[in-house]
């Protein structure tokens, strides 16, 4: 049982499912889900045109900011069936490293830090756009 430990370099995020038999998709799709639901429970205070990793968000909304932070550009997730306990476990780990009262991201049109040169990104239009992504 938790607490689950993330592989060094990375923070992660569990999601336990009470039940077997899990369609592995469902599973990822109710974890990212549950959240991104998280930030139904915080108003995350714009400082200086950023979202930072203090207070509520830090207190009730931590998977959300994990998801969300602009310091991501790896995730990786794995859903295991845990049949002695009795559980579906959906584990994400994250490469974008921060602790509190970091900047989470900057707030601002999507896609308009990509051509930043120090950020080194193009905007990403395959999948409806917003994201910055390498090139």
């Amino acid at each position: 049982m938790p607490p689950y430990t993330a592989t060094h370099g990375h923070i992660l995020s569990y999601h336990i499912i009470k039940k077997l038999n899990v369609d592995p998709k469902a599973a990822l799709e109710e974890a990212i889900k549950t959240w991104a639901g998280q930030l139904k429970k915080v108003d995350p205070q714009t400082i200086g045109g950023a979202v930072f990793y203090q207070d509520e968000v830090e207190e009730k909304a931590s998977d959300w900011a994990k998801m969300v932070t602009s310091k991501n550009s790896a995730v990786g997730c794995s859903v295991k069936e845990c049949a002695d306990q009795g559980f579906t476990l959906v584990i994400c780990q994250y490469n974008g490293l921060f602790t509190s009262r970091d900047t989470l991201y900057a707030v601002g049109k999507p896609c308009s830090g990509c051509a930043d040169p120090n950020v080194n990104r193009k905007c990403d239009t395959a999948l409806g756009g917003g994201l910055c992504i390498k090139p």
